[in-house]
C-alpha cells in the first residue's frame, strides 16, 4: 500500500484533506472533511491516514509506504505494540511494515491546546462529558473544550459502503445533538470521511482507529482526545474479540503523537456506574439518546423497548433514578416490555451489560422483580433460541401496537 502526500481542497464551505492511496484492491483517495473555518487546523502529516488505513493493510497483508511525513512516536508505537494488540484481537490480520519518507514532530506554532471527545448522546459519551466538563478533580488542561461527531463508517443504516445514506444520517444525528453542545458552551465539530467505504469492514472492528484518525488530522487544534470506551478494566482484554474496544485500555494511548495525547476514558466505571454518574446531570436527563433507532421518531428521544433502551431503563430503575428521565423515555411503554427484559437479564448465559445489572442489583440487595427467584428458575430452563424468539415476538408485538395507534 502506498499513501501519497495529502492535498487540500475547499468546496462549498467544506475543507478537505485528501491522500491518494494505491493498494492491492486498486487506487482510491481517502478524504477527511470539516467545515472551512477549521481548515487551518488540518495537518499534512500522514498520521491520521496511516492510522485509518492500518487495519486494511493488515487485512490484505500489505506493507505501507508513506510518501510524506509521520510522527516518530506514532510510528514507533504502531510498529512495536499496536499492531500486536490488533492482531491478537483479530488473528486473520497480519503484521506489516510501515515505511515512512521522513519523521516530523509538530512545531510549537502547530501544537493545539484544545481538548475533545466524540459525542453521540449515549451513556459512554455522556459520562466522559460529565466527568471532564467542570469537575474540581480535573486540571484545566484536561477539561473539555470541544465535542466532535465523525462519520467514518459507524452510521451504517444501509449496507456497508452506502456512503450517501451514511452521510445524511450522520448529519441528522449531529443536528440532534448540537443543542446539547450549545447549552453547555462547547464547540461541536462535524467531520465526514469516505474511510468506511475504503475499509469495507463492520465498524465494530475498526471504530477506535477510525475515529482517532480524524482527530490526528486535526492535531493543530487538539492536544488531548478522550475516547469514551465501553468496557470496564476487569472485562477488557487482549485476545480474539468481535469488538476492537475490548483492548482500549492497552491500545488507545498508543495512537498518540508528540502533540496529541489519546486517552481511553470510562474503563474505570461499569455501565451501571456510568449511568449513576450521569443521572444527576440535568443536561443528560433532557437529552440522553441510547436507542437502536438511527433517529428519534415523532419527537421521541428513545423508543423505550429496544435492547439498549431496556438495559438503560432497568439500570435507572435499580439506581432509583428512573423518574428523572421520563422526558426522554416512555415509561408506559417500558412497563409493557419490562417483565420480558427482566426475564432475559435473569438467564444464566445473559449478555455482558445484563450481567452488570444483575450483579449490581444483587450487591445492593435489590430484587428486579418480586417473583425474581421463580423467573430465574424458569429462565435457566428455557433454551436460548426459544428465549430469543420470545423476546423478538414481544418487541414486534409492542412495535405493532404502537404503530397502529
Amino acid at each position: 500500500m502506498i499513501i501519497h502526500k495529502p492535498r487540500y481542497e475547499v468546496i462549498d464551505g467544506e475543507a478537505r484533506i485528501i491522500a491518494d492511496v494505491q493498494c492491492l484492491t486498486g487506487c482510491a483517495s481517502l478524504r477527511y472533511s470539516v467545515d472551512e473555518k477549521y481548515a487551518s487546523y488540518l495537518t499534512t502529516r500522514l498520521d491520521g491516514f496511516l492510522v485509518g488505513l492500518l487495519i486494511l493493510a493488515m487485512k490484505n497483508g500489505e506493507d505501507i509506504e508513506l510518501k510524506g511525513s509521520v510522527s516518530p512516536r506514532l510510528f514507533y508505537n504502531l510498529t512495536n505494540y499496536y499492531m500486536e494488540i490488533v492482531q491478537h484481537g483479530n488473528p486473520r490480520l497480519k503484521k506489516v511494515r510501515i515505511i515512512p519518507d521522513q519523521f516530523e514532530i509538530a512545531g510549537d506554532d502547530e501544537d493545539g491546546n484544545s481538548v475533545v471527545t466524540g459525542f453521540s448522546g449515549g451513556i459512554d459519551s455522556w459520562c466522559c462529558l460529565a466527568e471532564h466538563l467542570s469537575s474540581s478533580q480535573i486540571p484545566n488542561e484536561y477539561k473539555l473544550t470541544h465535542l466532535i461527531s465523525n462519520n467514518v463508517g459507524a452510521h451504517q443504516a444501509g449496507s456497508i459502503g452506502d456512503l450517501d445514506r451514511q452521510r445524511i444520517l450522520a448529519k441528522e444525528r449531529f443536528d440532534l445533538q448540537k443543542p446539547v453542545a450549545e447549552d453547555l458552551g462547547l464547540e461541536f465539530i462535524r467531520t465526514d470521511s469516505n474511510l468506511g467505504e475504503l475499509l469495507q469492514m463492520h465498524s465494530i472492528q475498526t471504530h477506535v482507529p477510525s475515529n482517532v484518525s480524524v482527530v490526528l488530522q486535526l492535531q493543530k487544534l487538539f492536544s488531548k482526545f478522550y475516547y469514551a470506551s465501553c468496557y470496564h478494566y476487569t472485562s477488557s482484554f487482549i485476545g480474539p474479540a468481535n469488538d476492537i474496544a475490548y483492548a482500549d485500555p492497552a491500545a488507545v494511548h498508543l495512537l498518540s503523537t508528540e502533540s496529541l495525547e489519546c486517552i481511553s476514558s470510562g474503563c474505570q466505571h461499569t455501565r451501571v456506574e456510568k449511568t449513576r454518574i450521569i443521572s444527576g446531570f440535568s443536561a443528560a436527563q433532557k437529552s440522553l439518546n441510547v436507542c437502536l433507532r438511527p433517529l428519534p421518531q415523532e419527537g421521541e428521544a428513545n423508543c423505550s423497548f429496544c435492547k439498549k433502551c431496556c438495559r438503560t431503563l432497568l439500570t435507572l430503575e435499580v439506581l432509583g433514578e428512573l423518574d428523572r428521565f421520563r422526558g426522554v423515555f416512555d415509561l408506559d411503554r417500558w412497563g409493557k416490555i419490562r417483565l420480558h427484559y427482566i426475564f432475559r437479564v435473569l438467564r444464566k448465559n445473559t449478555g455482558y451489560f445484563e450481567r452488570e445489572i444483575k450483579n449490581f442489583a444483587a450487591k445492593e440487595g435489590r430484587k428486579l422483580h418480586k417473583w425474581q427467584g421463580v423467573l430465574a428458575l424458569i429462565a435457566r430452563l428455557i433454551p436460548s433460541k426459544l428465549d430469543r424468539k420470545l423476546w423478538k415476538k414481544a418487541v414486534a408485538s409492542l412495535r405493532s401496537q404502537e404503530e397502529s395507534r
